[in-house]
């Protein structure tokens, strides 16, 4: 299944199995491309649903987050597991832009329209200062 998400700012979509080395570099993962790969494959073929976070036509090499055709990988999402678990990453460079927020009312929304009857499962870490401040940008 591939997914495609629009925001005002943001694509979210599918990984493809050719931009495993982005995978790696967003998620900062240790070890070769190859591990990468294994990571993504293994998620994928267990059913998760694995995003890009991508901003749209920007692409600027010193931000040193990875670029796809479509702009700038700027974070991740994953949905997996038996309880429809969440996990996100934001690169540090775009944190604090509302970028995450945006990407998961976006993510969420699709999935509730998509599989109404199913829950989610998110929390986040005790230092994540857009939750624990109540930030809303």
């Amino acid at each position: 299944m591939s997914i495609n998400i629009n925001t005002s700012r943001l694509l979210i979509r599918s990984i493809h199995p050719q931009e495993t080395q982005a995978y790696g570099r967003i998620n900062e993962l240790r070890g070769s491309p190859q591990d990468w790969y294994t990571d993504w494959a293994s998620w994928s073929n267990r059913g998760a649903i694995q995003l890009f976070i991508i901003l749209r036509g920007y692409h600027n090499p010193s931000s040193r987050a990875p670029s796809v055709a479509e702009g700038t990988v700027i974070g991740f999402i994953k949905i997996a597991g038996s309880r429809n678990e969440v996990s996100f990453r934001t690169h540090p460079s775009f944190r604090g832009q509302g970028t995450m927020k945006e990407a998961l009312r976006g993510t969420f929304t699709y999935y509730f329209q998509r599989w109404r009857n199913r829950l989610l499962y998110v929390e986040t870490r005790n230092d994540n200062l857009a939750v624990n401040t109540g930030g809303d940008r």
